[in-house]
């Protein structure tokens, strides 16, 4: 299955998107940008940013804290699925509801909301179960992350 994330808002905050698998569309939030620290990493930095846009395998995790998820994979990007020095690894499709609780991973919600300064995501869990249920739990599903080309905003 191909599942395609289109993000369209920017902010010091959070990067903010809506993902499309099977017909069916979620609000995604995820941490900003940030650049990384080592000298040719594309990756952005281990933790604390979203990824670069592009196109990804979707790899099966499983752990106590993330059970039965999938994890990003593009090697030429600098993004593995095991702990690789010099790469960043362990980046998610898991439930959050806001940008602070993820460390460079991606959740999926129902509709997005202004919480104060910062934007949110509601019923990730259930929307991160949907998703889950529309995708078998095994390898050779992708994700392509893409910029919107209308309607961006920098807030």
């Amino acid at each position: 299955m191909h599942l395609v994330l289109t993000r369209d808002t920017y902010t010091k905050h959070e990067t903010l998107g809506v993902l499309e698998i099977a017909g069916q569309r979620f609000q995604t939030i995820e941490p900003p940008w940030v650049p990384g620290n080592d000298p040719g990493e594309d990756g952005g930095e281990p933790g604390k940013s979203c990824v670069r846009e592009g196109i990804y395998a979707l790899v099966p995790h499983d752990t106590a804290k993330h059970p039965r998820t999938f994890a990003l994979v593009n090697v030429e990007l600098d993004v593995v699925h095991n702990p690789t020095p010099g790469k960043r690894s362990d980046v998610l499709i898991h439930s959050a509801n806001w940008a602070r609780e993820l460390e460079g991973c991606i959740a999926p919600g129902q509709d997005r909301e202004r919480d104060g300064e910062v934007w949110m995501v509601t019923h990730s869990k259930a929307s991160l179960r949907t998703i889950l249920s529309l995708m078998p739990w095994e390898a050779g599903h992708t994700i392509e992350i893409r910029k919107s080309t209308v309607g961006e905003q920098i807030a």
